[in-house]
C-alpha cells in the first residue's frame, strides 16, 4: 500500500497482547484452559454472551474504537464480540489523503482483506492504448482487492482515494481462523464477490450492445441506488459527486461526448459544475435505462414542446 498513514495515538499501532486477551476472556473462569493456550475463542452458547460483555467492558477505549470499526465491515456484522476481539490484533487502519494511491495495478499485495470504512476510492485500469478506464467507485463498507484474499495476490486495478479515506485491513490467516469457526462468513464474502462479477458482466454487456445514452442512464441509476439521494427543489440529488471525466471513463465514451449527452438530457438530469447531479425526471431516466425511449425521441419531443 502506498502513501498510507497508519493510525497513531495508541490506536492502530497497538494490539491487545495475548496475555491481556487471555485475561479478558478468562474472567470468572469461563474460558477453558485449552482455549487460552491456543488463543481459540470458541466458547459454548451458555457462556459466550457473558464473556463478550465482560471482555468488552474491560477493553481500553482505543481498542474498543478499533473493534467498533470491525463491526462496520458488512461481512463481519453478525460476529460475536469474542470473535471481533480475536481479530483486533490482526487489523490495521490506514489513512489516505485525496489523490493518495492505495495500490497500483500489478502490485504484489499482502494477504489481507481490504475494506473501505470511510471516504471514497476510485478503481481504474490502463488499457494497451494508454487509455484509463474507471471500473467503479467504492463507497464505505465495501471490500476490494479480492486477489489478496483468494487469488494470485496481484492488484487487478489501481485504487486511488478521491477524498480523505480510511481502509481497514485484516490478515488473511486470522480471517480464515474465524471462517473455520463461523463458516457463514465465507458465504458472505463469496456473495459479495459474486455480485461484483454479475455487475462486471452487465458492464461488459452494456459496452458491447447498448448505446451510450442507455449506459449513462444505467450509471446514474446505479449510483442513485447505491450511494443514495437527497430530496431537493429540482428533484433527487445524488449523494456522490461525479465529474464528466469519471462518467466518461465509466461508460467508455469521450469527455466531449459525455458533455454533449448530459446537455441533451438536461430536462431529465441536471449536471452542475463540480459533479453535483440532480435527477429531475426519474421516470424518464428509468425509461432510457430500460431502452423503452431513445435519445432521438426525447429530442423530438422537446423540440415539439418548444
Amino acid at each position: 500500500m502506498q502513501n498510507a498513514k497508519l493510525v497513531d495515538k495508541n490506536i492502530s499501532s497497538k494490539c491487545i497482547a495475548k496475555s491481556e486477551l487471555d485475561r479478558l476472556l478468562s474472567v470468572s473462569g469461563k474460558l477453558s484452559k485449552d482455549a487460552r493456550a491456543t488463543n481459540d475463542l470458541r466458547v459454548n452458547d451458555s457462556t459466550s454472551e457473558d464473556i463478550s460483555v465482560l471482555a468488552m467492558s474491560s477493553l481500553p477505549e482505543h481498542f474498543l474504537w478499533r473493534i467498533e470499526q470491525l463491526t462496520e465491515v458488512s461481512v463481519l456484522k453478525d460476529l460475536q464480540a469474542t470473535h471481533l476481539i480475536a481479530l483486533q490484533p490482526h487489523t490495521q487502519i490506514h489513512f489516505y489523503q485525496k489523490g493518495d494511491v492505495v495500490m497500483t495495478e500489478g502490485d504484489r499485495l499482502s494477504p489481507q482483506l481490504y475494506t473501505l470504512i470511510q471516504g471514497t476510492l476510485r478503481l481504474t485500469r490502463i488499457g494497451t492504448s494508454g487509455k484509463e478506464t474507471l471500473l467503479r467507485t467504492l463507497l464505505p463498507n465495501e471490500i476490494f482487492a479480492a486477489p489478496a484474499l483468494f487469488g494470485d495476490a496481484i492488484a487487478p486495478a489501481t485504487v486511488t482515494a478521491t477524498i480523505e479515506s480510511q481502509v481497514l485491513t485484516i490478515e488473511r490467516a486470522a480471517l480464515l481462523q474465524q471462517i473455520r469457526q463461523t463458516p457463514e462468513l465465507a458465504f458472505r464474502i463469496l456473495e459479495i464477490y459474486n455480485q461484483r462479477l454479475q455487475q462486471m458482466h452487465q458492464t461488459i454487456h452494456g459496452l458491447v450492445s447498448e448505446s451510450a445514452i442507455v449506459r449513462l442512464a444505467n450509471l446514474l441509476q446505479r449510483h442513485a441506488n447505491k450511494s443514495g439521494t437527497v430530496r431537493v427543489v429540482q428533484g433527487e440529488q445524488l449523494n456522490l459527486k461525479l465529474s464528466h471525466y469519471q462518467i466518461a471513463r465509466s461508460i467508455g465514451i469521450s469527455y466531449e461526448e459525455c458533455v454533449r449527452l448530459l446537455s441533451q438530457i438536461k430536462a431529465i438530469v441536471f449536471y452542475q459544475r463540480g459533479g453535483k447531479i440532480i435527477i429531475i425526471d426519474r421516470e424518464t431516466l428509468d425509461a432510457i435505462a430500460a431502452g423503452t425511449i431513445d435519445l432521438k425521441t426525447l429530442v423530438q419531443n422537446r423540440e415539439a414542446r418548444s
